[in-house]
C-alpha cells in the first residue's frame, strides 16, 4: 500500500511540474513577445517564436471549420486523458515493475492537460520553441506540454522494444534449453546376446 501511495505521489508531482512549467512559459511568452516575433537563442538553430496553433500537433486540423474543431479538441483530449488516468491507475495497482509506465503516462497527462487548458481558455495553443533543421526547413514550433508528451511516448516506445527483445531472448533461451535436454536424454540400454 505504501509503494502505491508513493507511485501516486510521484505521478501527481510529474503531472503538476509539467503543467506548471507549461502554463508559466506560455504566459511569459504571451507577456513578453509579440505574435510571430522571433528571438534567436542559438544562431541558425534554436529560436523562440510566439505562434498560436489552432490545430493539434504540427498544426493538424488547423484549417478545419470551427464547428468541427472546437468539439473535436474537447472530446478527444478529454477521452484520451481519462483513458491514460485509467492506465496509470492500473499500472499503480501492479506496483514496482510498472513504475516506468506510471512516469511515462504522467508526463503524457501533464502535457495533454497543459495544451487542453490553453486551448479551452484561449481557443488555441501557444507554441514557441523552434528548431532550424536545414537552411530552408524549420521543425514545427512546440511547447513544454509537447515535450512532456513526446518524452512520455518515447519512454513507452523504448520500453516496448526492450520488453519485446527480452521476450525474444527468453524464448530463444527456452528453445536452447529444450534442445540440450533432448540431446542429454539417455538412450535406453541395449542388451547384447552372448
Amino acid at each position: 500500500m505504501q509503494k502505491r501511495n508513493k507511485l501516486i505521489f510521484h505521478s501527481s508531482i510529474i503531472i503538476f511540474v509539467i503543467l506548471f512549467l507549461d502554463i508559466v512559459t506560455k504566459y511569459l511568452v504571451h507577456l513578453n513577445i509579440y505574435p510571430y516575433e522571433t528571438i534567436s537563442i542559438i544562431d541558425n538553430f534554436l529560436s523562440i517564436v510566439y505562434t498560436k496553433n489552432t490545430g493539434s500537433a504540427f498544426s493538424f486540423l488547423s484549417n478545419s471549420p470551427v464547428w468541427f474543431r472546437k468539439p473535436f479538441f474537447i472530446i478527444v483530449p478529454l477521452s484520451a486523458m481519462i483513458l491514460i488516468v485509467f492506465l496509470i491507475r492500473n499500472a499503480v495497482k501492479e506496483g514496482k515493475e510498472n513504475k516506468l509506465h506510471v512516469y511515462a503516462f504522467s508526463m503524457i497527462v501533464g502535457g495533454a492537460l497543459g495544451n487542453f487548458i490553453n486551448r479551452i481558455t484561449t481557443g488555441s495553443v501557444v507554441d514557441f520553441i523552434q528548431f532550424k533543421i536545414t537552411s530552408t526547413y524549420y521543425w514545427p514550433s512546440f511547447n513544454v506540454a509537447d515535450i512532456g508528451i513526446t518524452i512520455g511516448v518515447a519512454i513507452l516506445f523504448m520500453e516496448m522494444i526492450y520488453v519485446d527483445q527480452n521476450q525474444k531472448k527468453q524464448k530463444l533461451a527456452l528453445e536452447n534449453t529444450k534442445k540440450k535436454t533432448k540431446t542429454k536424454k539417455k538412450e535406453p540400454s541395449k542388451k547384447y546376446k552372448k
